[in-house]
This record gives structure tokens, C-alpha cells and sequence, in this order.
């Protein structure tokens, strides 16, 4: 009904509207411009619609998860054992033997034979005799007869056991010089017989040791040694030593004991002295991934016919790797009694007076600390310094009877300091150089000089190695002055003074060919600057000489 009465009076409402309009619609209309359309822009209401909803609806959900073992069946096809196929092994020779010779009429003869690879034992002996007949001007221009001759003989081996294994060698030394140099005072011609010294060594090692991988059982090394040491005169001495060495690990540190004890039983035809010295060292060492440390306490019996003394001492040792050996640290604290048995102080030096007995060395303490490391894979290092404070150290010096071509011995306490660097490349089998150099300073008690000891020597090694064809080496030793004792102004008066025994250079070159993989040629030049130089006062070396020869292996 509503809608009715809507409809009627829009319809009266535009009835009236037409009736109002005028009848006559002839008029003038003036047109200014073209008629151009436009629409007005239109404005949206940019209001989003929202629901005010006061009753908010959450969603959850609720699940499980039920395991279940799929039934997989799987067949992995057979993989066939891979071969390992390393480098092949390099063939080995048992025989090698050389022959040279040269001038100052020098006779060089080597020979050595081994037990090629084998799983049950090894075995190998050595023998090489060098020797010259030659004649050294002094300095008032006499040609001393200077001949020597060295022969030394080795053999040894070794059987191994199950974790274990039986060592053992033998050798014998037979060694003659002269006592050629003398005080140039003396109008004297040396007959060569008189002077002529000869040492003959004779020893034998045996020994067991074990190899128990498992850390909780008791490693061992024991070994006893015989060794006879006579001169020409008939002055002997007999050297008796056994050794054991304990370790185990308990936990992670290793726990050892070393036992030293030698006895020396040195006999001349005036005198017999006995004497003994017992090592006792237990240790523990402990291990870090980047450290090593090892302390323990060692204690020396020094025993005379006629008294015992008993000497303590610290056994420390501390390293730490900082980076990945490429810089190591280290500090050593220790000392001990040395031992100056006849064979060693004859073969320092061999003009000593025949049957010289040397008193034993009590090194009170020795401190040392470095670094060792590389620079890079084939260059390393090592640098340190060290401090030994030294009782009865013994000096060489000419003796004040005679002629002076023989030397005795003097003592005195003594502290050291040496300072040490070496440097090694090593560029794989082709180029190998090594130098060495020391600095020392002796500060004696009641000597005027540490006699015959240098302020420093210096040692160059370098070979090179051109495609396994020809093999060239260089060795360069440099010693600083020495000082040494005159005893007589002329062949009466006797009026001793410090002496300078001038430093030296001695350079030596060595070059090999080989013709074939038996066959090579070997050239060797010593002493290239010609010059003479002084190992002990009055004592010239051969200047320069050269060896010539061949080598063969088999």
C-alpha cells in the first residue's frame, strides 16, 4: 500500500513539472566554442568495511601420530675388496765397496755389506782403512814426518722377537799417528819411530729390548757393554757398563727408571786407578696436546779406590708447541757427572802423553732454553742459549817436559755460557744445506785463558743432488783463535807464555758421478784454501789435498 501511494504522487508531481514548461521553443542560441564532453572525477570511499564481532572464534587443532615401521626390503650387491697398490719398493744392495786415493800419498778403502729386507733379523758389517805417508813443514820449515793411519771395523745385528728384539755389535779400531809437531826452539830431527803412537779399541755391545704396544705393560731396554783401550806403551784401560731403562705409562703419564753404571779400570806401568759411577734417574712424563713436561731427580755415585761421593741433581725438561711446530719453546734443567774414560779424551786429542789418566767432570748445573721450529715445510730452526757451571773441567796444553809435541792435562772450575742457532733446508732429495754456528765465553777460576777452547766456529754443510747423476757437496768449518802455553824462550831457558794459536777456514768440496746405477766416480778436495791450519798449537794440517776414486755396489 505503501508503494501506492509512492507511485501516485510521483506521477502527479511530474504531470505538474510538463505543464509548466513553455509552448513556443523557437530561440536563437549562440554556440561560443565546440562542445566538449567531460566527466568530473569521481571520489571512492576508501573505508574498508569492518565486522565488530565481540565473540572471537579460536581454531584448534588435535592430532597423534601413530608409528609404523614400514617394511623395507633391501639386497646391497656385493662390492669386490680393493687393491692397495703402494709405491714399489726401491731395490737394495748388500755390498758397497770404494777405493780412492790422492796425494800426500793418501789411501782411502771402504767396504760394507747388509741383510737385504727380511721380517726375522737384520745384520750388517763396515771396514775402512784411510791412511798417509806424507811429511807437514813446521815453521821453521822441517818436514815432520806425519804419517797416520785409521782402520776401524763394525759389525752388528739384530733379531726380532715377538714384541721384542736381541741386539747386539762388535768393533775394533786400530788407529797409528806421530807426534809431529813440536817447539820449533828446539834444533831438533824427529825420528819417526819415537814419535809413533798407535791406539787399538776394542768392545762389544748386547742388549734386549721390548715393544709392548699395550700402555699398561712394562717397556724395558737392558744392555751390557765390554770395551779395551790400549796404547802402544801398553797402558790399557778396561770399561765395563750396564744399562737399564724402565717405562710405563700409569694413566696417562709415563712413568721410567734409568740405571747407568760403568766402571773403568785404567792400568799403566807405574799406576792402577779404579773407578765407578752409578746413574740413578726416575722420572715421570707427563703429555698435553700441545705440551711435554718431564720432571725427576738424578743422582750420580762417584766412586775411587779410596773414597765415595754422591752428587744430586735436577731433571727437568718443559716443552710447549704453540703453533703447530712451526714455533716450540723449551727449557731443560739437569747436570751430572761426565766421565773422561782414555778412549775419548785419546780420540780429541791423539798427541796426548801416552797413558794419561783424565779426572772425571762433575757438571753441577746445566740450564738450557730455545726455540725450534720452521718457517716453512723444508726450512727449520733451532735457537737456544745455555748456562753449565763445571768442576775439574780439564784443558789441553803442551807438556813442559821434552820438546813439547805432547800434551798433558790442567784442571779448573769453569762457567759457560753458549749460545747456539742451527738452520736446515731440506728440499726433498735434491737440495740439502745445514749451518751450525756457536758463540762461547769461558769464565775460569785459576787459569789465565780456557786453553785451546774457540770463541766460536761456525759449520756450512750444503749438497746438491742433479737427477741422481751427479751428486756435489760443499762443507765450510770456521773456528775463531785459540790460546795455548810456551814453556821455553829457547832450547835451555825455560820461560813459559800464553801463545796465540790463529783461527782457521777449511774448505772442502766433494763431487760423485754415477756412470751407471753400480758404478760411480768420486773426486774429494780438502783444505781447497791451502792454508794451515791449527786444530792443536804447533800441530799444521795438511793443506791442500785431493782423493780420486771409485765406488761400487752389488
Amino acid at each position: 500500500m505503501r508503494a501506492g501511494i509512492l507511485t501516485a504522487a510521483f506521477l502527479i508531481l511530474s504531470g505538474y513539472v510538463l505543464m509548466s514548461q513553455p509552448n513556443n521553443m523557437n530561440q536563437e542560441v549562440h554556440v561560443v566554442k565546440a562542445y566538449e564532453p567531460s566527466v568530473s572525477d569521481a571520489y571512492k570511499i576508501n573505508i574498508m568495511p569492518e565486522i565488530a564481532d565481540t565473540l572471537p572464534v579460536y581454531t584448534k587443532f588435535s592430532y597423534s601420530i601413530d608409528p609404523v615401521m614400514p617394511q623395507v626390503k633391501f639386497e646391497p650387491d656385493q662390492i669386490p675388496p680393493a687393491k692397495v697398490t703402494g709405491e714399489p719398493l726401491q731395490p737394495l744392495h748388500n755390498t758397497y765397496l770404494k777405493f780412492a786415493g790422492g796425494n800426500y800419498t793418501s789411501f782411502l778403502g771402504e767396504a760394507g755389506f747388509n741383510v737385504l729386507r727380511n721380517k726375522d733379523y737384520s745384520a750388517a758389517f763396515f771396514y775402512k782403512h784411510q791412511s798417509s805417508t806424507s811429511k807437514i813443514k813446521l815453521s821453521n820449515d822441517y818436514k815432520s814426518p806425519a804419517s797416520y793411519s785409521d782402520n776401524s771395523f763394525m759389525m752388528g745385528g739384530e733379531k726380532f722377537l715377538n714384541e721384542k728384539s736381541l741386539y747386539g755389535n762388535a768393533w775394533f779400531n786400530r788407529d797409528v799417528v806421530h807426534n809431529y809437531g813440536f817447539n820449533t826452539v828446539f834444533d831438533t830431527v824427529l825420528d819417526k819411530e819415537s814419535i809413533r803412537q798407535r791406539y787399538m779399541d776394542i768392545g762389544t755391545k748386547i742388549g734386549l729390548k721390548s715393544y709392548f704396544p699395550d700402555s699398561t705393560k712394562l717397556n724395558y731396554d737392558f744392555s751390557l757393554k765390554y770395551n779395551f783401550f790400549e796404547d802402544l806403551q801398553a797402558n790399557y784401560e778396561n770399561h765395563v757398563a750396564a744399562n737399564v731403562l724402565l717405562s710405563e705409562f700409569y694413566k696417562k703419564e709415563l712413568l721410567g727408571l734409568n740405571v747407568n753404571v760403568n766402571f773403568f779400570n785404567h792400568v799403566t806401568d807405574i799406576d792402577t786407578i779404579n773407578n765407578g759411577i752409578v746413574s740413578l734417574n726416575p722420572f715421570v712424563r707427563f703429555y698435553g696436546d700441545k705440551w711435554r713436561i718431564e720432571t725427576g731427580i738424578k743422582m750420580d755415585v762417584d766412586a775411587h779406590t779410596d773414597s765415595l761421593l754422591y752428587h744430586f741433581y735436577p731433571s727437568v725438561y718443559l716443552q710447549y708447541n704453540v703453533v703447530e711446530n712451526l714455533f716450540v719453546p723449551y727449557f731443560s734443567l739437569g747436570g751430572g757427572m761426565i766421565s773422561n774414560e782414555a778412549k775419548s779424551i785419546a780420540y780429541e786429542n791423539p798427541f796426548i802423553l801416552p797413558g794419561l789418566h783424565v779426572n772425571n767432570t762433575n757438571n753441577v748445573i746445566d740450564i738450557r732454553a730455545g726455540f725450534k721450529g720452521r718457517f716453512s715445510r723444508t726450512v727449520s730452526f733451532n735457537l737456544n742459549a745455555r748456562y753449565g757451571a763445571y768442576r775439574s773441567m780439564y784443558f789441553f796444553l803442551p807438556d813442559s817436559n821434552g820438546i813439547e809435541n805432547s800434551f798433558n792435562v790442567v784442571y779448573d772450575d769453569v762457567k759457560l755460557m753458549q749460545f747456539r742457532g742451527e738452520f736446515a733446508l731440506k728440499k726433498s732429495e735434491k737440495l740439502n744445506v745445514f749451518l751450525t754456528a756457536n758463540y762461547y765465553h769461558y769464565q775460569t777460576d785459576s787459569q789465565l785463558y780456557a786453553w785451546h777452547k774457540p770463541t766460536y766456529d761456525a759449520t756450512l754443510a750444503f749438497k746438491y743432488n742433479l737427477k741422481d747423476k751427479i751428486i756435489a757437496g760443499l762443507d765450510v768449518y770456521n773456528q775463531s783463535e785459540t790460546r795455548s802455553m810456551s814453556w821455553h824462550t829457547d832450547s835451555v831457558t825455560l820461560g813459559p807464555q800464553a801463545i796465540l794459536v790463529k783461527s782457521f777456514i777449511d774448505v772442502s768440496l766433494n763431487f760423485e758421478y754415477r756412470y751407471t746405477k753400480y758404478l760411480s766416480f768420486y773426486l774429494a778436495a780438502n783444505n781447497v784454501v791451502h792454508r794451515k791450519n791449527y786444530y792443536w798449537s804447533r800441530y799444521p794440517t795438511q793443506r791442500f789435498n785431493v782423493l780420486a776414486g771409485v765406488s761400487y755396489v752389488f
